[in-house]
């Protein structure tokens, strides 16, 4: 692969195991100084328990066709990894990858390919501004149509919050469901302001338990209230 991995990161390669299941993944080693620069090139702690919890409760044995026919998005794809899995062993109609930063849209492409997956008009990469997903030009006219919509580690800051609420509302169809799997360390400072976010927006946000062993990533279940 040219251009994304010949720069001055150091990058990792992992095969990413669960059971059965597996996907390989390139992402930059988590080292504090590339941190620092390429925030969403790292796989964050989250996106391990959120794979399987979306393997136990999306595609083994009876949740096998629980995906069937459904329209699906991930927020702050980072390097793919979730995604990548969904795409891979889920059975959505149409599955959409959304990253803010350039770099991270051709990562996840990068890795899309690495699991020799393909990329088509129903199951796609895209830059996707939360504050602004109207201006997406593949999803503007995907408002209330998603079935599903998922994410890890992407509860970071107070802005982000806003936005993110902002997206979820727009895609999200009114009986959809949003799972978001975030690390105590940063979505305990911004649970109550992410909750109010919500709400002015219609959504009502649910604690559903921890996703891990260690009761350090937490997962919410988002939907849009009953009318």
């Amino acid at each position: 692969m040219e251009g994304l991995f010949d720069d001055e990161y150091e990058w990792i390669n992992e095969i990413l195991n669960l059971g059965d299941y597996s996907i390989k993944l390139r992402a930059l080693e988590p080292d504090a100084g590339q941190i620092d620069v390429c925030l969403s090139q790292v796989r964050w702690n989250a996106a391990m328990p959120m794979i399987d919890h979306v393997k136990s409760n999306y595609i083994e044995k009876d949740n096998a066709s629980a995906t069937e026919g459904k329209v699906g998005l991930e927020l702050g794809s980072g390097t793919g990894a979730l995604g990548i899995f969904i795409m891979k062993y889920a059975k959505f109609a149409e599955f959409y990858l959304s990253d803010f930063d350039a770099k991270s849209v051709k990562l996840i492409k990068d890795n899309i390919l690495l699991n020799d997956l393909k990329i088509s008009e129903k199951q796609d990469v895209l830059p996707l501004d939360w504050g602004k997903p109207e201006v997406c030009e593949t999803l503007k006219d995907k408002r209330d149509q998603f079935d599903f919509i998922c994410g890890s580690d992407i509860i970071y800051s107070a802005q982000a919050t806003k936005d993110l609420a902002t997206s979820i509302a727009y895609f999200l169809k009114n009986d959809g469901e949003c799972y978001l799997a975030n690390h105590v360390i940063r979505v305990n400072k911004l649970e109550t302001q992410f909750e109010k976010e919500c709400a002015e927006k219609g959504l009502e946000v649910t604690f559903e338990g921890f996703v891990d062993d260690e009761q350090k990533i937490k997962l919410h279940k988002i939907v849009k209230k009953s009318l």
